[in-house]
């Protein structure tokens, strides 16, 4: 039986399957023993429910880590809003007596309650630790050749950094030594641990200045001469893609292809291009090709 399970979170199953693929094709390749749940819910996001109910939220996110304490599993998140949220509701229940305490009145009313016993674990923490560096690079089927990369960590992977404690928040190292064994190159870029302009409800209440933030990002990765950016948050990766779209709309030269990891990685390990890196506005094929040929 599988020790880890698998939390997809909304936007890659809903919006971008592609990257649902993707990371389920990873876990199957490094033998990662990462199984579904039944019943996982919305972590839920902080946009709309703590900021009304922060209790509610606290009770929506413990009743997902229950469900992995009832099969004795750990949760390893595919989205760094999952991610954070889930931890952060961990940490402040571990921490907070008071505040367990009624969230615990809350999950009686279904029958749940929290245990702390469960670990919440960004994807990529788990396959840097738990897998490791040479079990991924086993894996590889198409190497990237030395392709050069621009890493967007996006906050929520890193920050907050004494919660969360993925990686050093000042210079993560992790998804570097990942992409560099698949045989790629993480390439530095000014603002490379900045906000993609998404988070927060911004890119819905605020689309302006969502796009007016991700365009110092993309002028700054486009400086770095790089052949893509990739991201270990589908909602990141859904800012940059889209966002790109929408800076050409408004005839800005920016083309640059992106990535979530997964699908980089997957990409590498054989995976078909068509299942797992099909969903994108920025034109992504060039790369595609460069890492396995003719694109399958």
């Amino acid at each position: 039986m599988a020790d880890h399970g698998l939390f997809l979170g909304c936007i890659a199953p809903l919006r971008f399957p592609d990257i649902e693929r993707a990371s389920r094709y990873v876990f199957d390749k490094v033998n990662g023993g990462v199984e579904d749940i039944d019943g996982l819910g919305c972590c839920p996001t902080k946009a709309s429910f703590t900021n009304i109910d922060d209790v509610t939220a606290l009770a929506l996110s413990a009743r997902n880590i229950s469900l992995a304490e009832a099969e004795g599993k750990d949760l390893v998140t595919i989205c760094n809003g999952c991610f954070s949220i889930l931890a952060e509701a961990k940490y402040e229940l571990d921490h907070d007596p008071e505040k367990r305490e009624q969230v615990d009145e809350v999950l009686a009313t279904v029958g749940r309650t929290y245990k702390g016993s469960t670990k919440v674990l960004h994807f990529v923490e788990f396959l840097h630790k738990d897998v490791g560096i040479s079990k991924i690079s086993s894996t590889v089927k198409h190497s990237l050749h030395g392709m050069r990369l621009a890493i967007f960590h996006g906050c929520h992977y890193l920050r907050p950094s004494d919660v969360l404690g993925t990686d050093d928040p000042e210079d993560p190292q992790k998804i570097n030594e990942i992409v560099s064994a698949l045989g790629g190159k993480s390439v530095p870029w000014i603002g490379q641990l900045d906000c993609c302009g998404a988070g927060g409800g911004l890119r819905a209440r605020e689309p302006d200045t969502a796009l007016t933030i991700l365009e110092d990002r993309i002028k700054a990765i486009k400086d770095a001469e790089v052949d893509a950016i990739v991201t270990p948050c589908p909602f990141c990766f859904l800012q940059i893609d889209l966002g790109q779209d929408a800076l050409r709309e408004k005839g800005a030269d920016y083309s640059i292809p992106v990535f979530h990891l997964s699908q980089l990685m997957a990409l590498a390990q054989g995976a078909k291009a068509g299942e797992v890196a099909r969903m994108s506005k920025t034109p992504r094929q060039s790369v595609i090709n460069a890492i396995q040929g003719d694109g399958q």
